[in-house]
């Protein structure tokens, strides 16, 4: 017996599609349980509290580089005032 390819293609891709609503509806289907919303809700205050402590620390950085770019820019005028001493100790 023969059967076109086209056909054993469609009738394949029908076999999977409906496989594959079988196992999506069937596993939607199932409500969480106590523990996985008690699990889900601690989740979600870890996460809240890890994205706290991100913008503190992002804070913070901006705050360090802030500083720095102050401490650099003294640093350049001080070596520019020592550059010049040196230059009127030498004549």
């Amino acid at each position: 017996m023969y059967t076109h390819p086209q056909k054993v293609k469609k009738g394949f891709k029908l076999f999977l599609l409906a496989l594959g609503l079988f196992f999506v509806l069937s596993a939607c289907t199932k409500k969480p349980s106590e523990q996985e919303l008690s699990m889900l809700e601690e989740a979600k205050k870890a996460a809240e509290a890890a994205n706290q402590q991100v913008i503190m620390l992002e804070t913070e950085y901006k705050q360090l580089e802030t500083e720095l770019e102050g401490e650099k820019q003294a640093l350049a005028e001080n070596l520019e005032e020592q550059r010049i001493i040196k230059e009127k100790l030498e004549q």
